[in-house]
């Protein structure tokens, strides 16, 4: 949790609390989970899986799911996944996530059906100074549903200069797009960029031809 090469942490929308694996999935007897894993790798369930994590199913296509169903392929898929369905004991996500001290930033699709937004809250919790970015119009991939301003998000929080840009918002020096949720400085909910309102500066160099 303290590795040197690791200057910032980011995660989305990380199945950490949730995994998406029914409870009762984690007390059956083997090798009725290897079972399940080898039917949550099928390329129907997985095609069904990811319509529900969309609000706009049509971002699965035929393409994206082949993209997904590369993972299955990898070595060690199956014993990893069959290891998840079985609830791995080895595993001490309580003991471990606290002990992370590198500045963390967890963005989170506003309507993650299966993991949502209060597992964000609950992560942030255990990890020290940790900041939440809860992206509206969005599920459990919002780097595909709202890939502008996630990128933004990402790249203000590695420190890249962009120079101006072209979306940003007047919010006082906050993040584009963004709007504090109940007081907290260090939860912010993200519109789309479509949704926002430019700034003079912006605008100004939109029409100016700014790169």
């Amino acid at each position: 949790a303290s590795d040197p090469r690791v200057e910032k942490l980011l995660l989305i929308d990380p199945g950490i609390h949730a995994t998406g694996v029914p409870a009762f999935v984690n007390h059956m007897v083997f090798p009725l989970q290897r079972m399940s894993a080898k039917f949550f790798s099928t390329r129907g369930f997985r095609s069904k899986l990811l319509t529900k994590s969309f609000i706009d199913p049509q971002h699965v296509t035929p393409a994206f799911v082949d993209e997904i169903m590369v993972s299955t392929q990898m070595e060690g898929y199956m014993d990893g996944t069959t290891r998840l369905f079985m609830g791995d004991p080895t595993v001490d996500v309580d003991g471990v996530v606290p002990r992370i001290t590198q500045p963390s930033m967890l963005i989170w699709g506003e309507s993650d059906r299966n993991n949502p937004p209060s597992n964000a809250a609950r992560l942030q919790k255990m990890i020290p100074g940790s900041e939440v970015r809860v992206v509206q119009r969005s599920g459990h991939y919002p780097m595909v549903e709202q890939p502008e301003v996630v990128a933004e998000t990402i790249l203000r929080f590695a420190g890249v200069d962009r120079g101006v840009d072209v979306a940003k918002a007047d919010m006082d020096g906050q993040s584009p797009g963004a709007t504090v949720r109940d007081g907290a400085p260090d939860v912010e909910l993200l519109r789309p960029v479509s949704e926002r309102r430019a700034s003079p500066e912006a605008q100004a160099a939109v029409e100016g031809g700014a790169p």
